[in-house]
């Protein structure tokens, strides 16, 4: 491990603010696409379908490399004065983990419970499956599985990042440990001193492609979910470890993201262009072995060069960072279920669609930071069951003290 990354990466917290801002804009056209949706405008564009490839190919990628990043912070924090590495290494595994629970899957269960279950009434409603309120409804959730053709979403529709996130949390902390080791430390050096150089994202984009290749589209692990399958994902998030490992990986991707940005343009636009002339291409086949190299290649030069201008530009820390880092998974877990109430409503509207779109996506987002605002924020058990950490409590100033009240910060 690096001993030099101390300081906090103020990028990495810019970059989970703007791609979760992302997803709400891309979460937004989705009542208008061809692909459909819970629920869906009565005329949908094509176009959206084929510019949202672009994003799919980075945008989820990018939330899970920033994850991955975030847990080998976490995991590698020193231990405090006083404390052995072992017992440090110990229970800050056991912090990290207790966090993971609350965080992760405390949130997905009561999702799954309420408003996951509230977004299958409205696509039942929508799509003319079911006539009644949501209490009526309710006892419906439970008949067979959702994707399987039942309503009971287990995997909490869109919050089926949490889950993924915690899954892959478990299964690369026998790999954290190793890295932790010295043999593991040498091996990570030599692997983010390869990644320094300016080709370096060839050796991402290897074992994309090979996963991608690899896992057929009809296993559980092949299931596309935004764009890649659950096993491409947790290529992401362990290349996030090993990128975060090592300041210079980082700092090759500031001196070239101008180069990376625009390989990630010219790769996208032949990887357009060929869909256009191909069309969709078989699992297994040349062809398709050739798209996912273009896709993969795409990603990597995509994300270094996203990378690359964080740590150009989003560098310095703010009272507002502060405060969206902290609202970003309540507002995550809060947006879609809000969006689609609206939506619900709007898309019947008599206007034109880009009305539709722009006051469907406004309204959403201004209920969702009044939500997060003023419940969910000053209540405690809400705080909890959103994600987040209770409020530190401030300490009453000395009576005996006058000129320190001031300093007590809120």
């Amino acid at each position: 491990m690096n001993p030099h990354i101390t300081a906090r990466r103020y990028d990495l917290d810019w970059l989970r603010v703007i791609a979760i801002a992302a997803v709400f804009v891309y979460h937004s056209t989705r009542f208008f696409t061809a692909e459909g949706w819970i629920v869906h405008n009565a005329v949908s564009y094509q176009w959206l379908d084929d510019i949202s490839e672009f994003p799919k190919t980075w945008l989820m990628p990018l939330v899970f490399l920033v994850s991955g990043a975030s847990f080998f912070f976490a995991m590698t924090r020193r231990p405090r004065e006083g404390g052995t590495r072992s017992s440090g290494g110990l229970a800050r595994l056991g912090g990290v983990m207790a966090d993971k629970l609350l965080r992760l899957i405390l949130p997905l269960t009561v999702g799954i419970f309420t408003h996951a279950a509230w977004q299958v009434y409205l696509e039942r409603l929508t799509h003319g499956q079911f006539q009644g309120s949501f209490i009526e409804f309710y006892p419906h959730y439970f008949e067979g599985l959702y994707w399987f053709g039942g309503n009971f979403a287990w995997m909490g529709l869109h919050l089926w990042y949490l889950e993924i996130l915690f899954l892959y949390v478990l299964v690369s902390l026998p790999l954290v440990a190793l890295l932790r080791t010295n043999l593991g430390g040498k091996g990570l050096s030599w692997l983010t001193t390869r990644l320094a150089h300016p080709w370096a994202f060839f050796l991402l984009a290897l074992p994309l492609w090979l996963v991608s290749v690899s896992t057929s589209p009809d296993s559980p692990f092949g299931t596309d979910l935004g764009g890649w399958s659950l096993a491409t994902y947790l290529v992401f998030f362990l290349s996030g470890i090993v990128i975060a490992s090592d300041a210079r990986v980082t700092a090759a991707a500031q001196h070239l993201r101008w180069g990376y940005f625009a390989g990630g343009l010219a790769t996208a636009a032949l990887g357009l262009a060929a869909s256009v002339l191909l069309g969709d291409t078989t699992f297994g086949t040349p062809l398709h072995a050739v798209m996912m190299a273009l896709k993969a290649a795409c990603a990597w030069l995509s994300l270094l060069a996203i990378f690359g201008f964080a740590a150009r530009y989003l560098t310095r820390d703010s009272k507002f960072l502060r405060y969206a880092n902290e609202a970003v998974l309540p507002i995550y877990i809060l947006h879609q279920s809000v969006m689609l109430t609206i939506g619900y409503f709007t898309m019947s509207w008599p206007m034109a669609d880009l009305i539709k779109y722009a006051v469907t996506a406004l309204a959403t987002f201004a209920a969702c930071v009044l939500l997060y605002e003023f419940p969910v924020r000053r209540i405690g058990l809400l705080r909890i069951l959103f994600g987040m950490k209770l409020a530190p409590r401030v300490k009453a100033p000395l009576a005996a003290a006058p000129s320190l009240q001031g300093a007590v910060k809120g």
